[in-house]
């Protein structure tokens, strides 16, 4: 028996976030961080990697490491994206939506709007005093980049 599509697409989200997972906590990434904004930097695990279930489709996975109160650029995503709390907690202001508490141990998971490509949103490590680090999954398709920077976006 061949599974329904939807079953199909939970089974790569979850041997990805599981590969993810994986790459956080067994891997040593020789890649250098960059800085999202002012207290924020990324790490990136994956870049591209395509899925070869899902024709035209790639994952990229990062962690954010947020200093205390830091926050990102309100930005865009063309598709999924799977974020991990691994330490500390925060929110995720996403626009035209409620905004989503971000808590250790939890996960979000955030898709755009029927017929929208993306959706526009900021992370904020809510804490004055604890750092926050989360495992983000973005898939997207081949020939896109996984986030944009929004301007103008409050």
């Amino acid at each position: 028996m061949v599974p329904a599509r939807g079953s199909k697409l939970r089974l790569v989200l979850v041997a990805a976030v599981g590969a993810a997972v994986g790459l956080a906590i067994g891997v040593v990434v020789t890649a250098q961080p960059q800085s999202a904004s002012p207290g924020v930097t990324q790490e990136f695990l994956l870049r591209n990697a395509p899925l070869e279930q899902f024709p035209g489709k790639v994952v990229t996975v990062f962690t954010g490491n947020f200093e205390p109160g830091a926050e990102t650029p309100f930005h865009r995503h063309p598709a999924t994206e799977l974020l991990f709390v691994i330490e500390g907690n925060g929110v995720m202001h996403i626009q035209g939506r409620e905004s989503r508490e971000l808590k250790e141990g939890g996960v979000v998971m955030v898709q755009p709007d029927a017929g929208q490509d993306s959706f526009i949103h900021q992370a904020v490590n809510s804490s004055a005093t604890e750092k926050m680090k989360t495992l983000v999954v973005v898939i997207h398709s081949m020939g896109t980049l996984p986030a944009e920077l929004v301007v103008n976006s409050r």
